[in-house]
């Protein structure tokens, strides 16, 4: 018999969710949500990507406030 396996999530302090995030990378990436931990961005991507590798201690609605990021 087999048991499904859950892979542990990282840790972020705040995850905020329906932002509209700029990266200032090489084509200004643009995203919906972003992870911070310990004061630092540590991710940027899609709602459901972040809430599936994050599991976060405060979660926040921007409500599609502007953000700017940082690569």
């Amino acid at each position: 018999m087999f048991a499904a396996c859950e892979v542990p999530k990282d840790k972020a302090d705040l995850l905020v969710l329906n932002a509209n995030v700029y990266s200032v990378d090489d084509s200004f990436s643009r995203s919906a949500t972003f992870a911070v931990h310990d004061g630092i961005f540590v991710a940027a991507g899609s709602s459901e990507d972040l809430k599936s590798k994050f599991n976060a201690t405060q979660i926040v609605d921007a409500g599609g406030s502007a953000f700017k990021g940082y690569p």
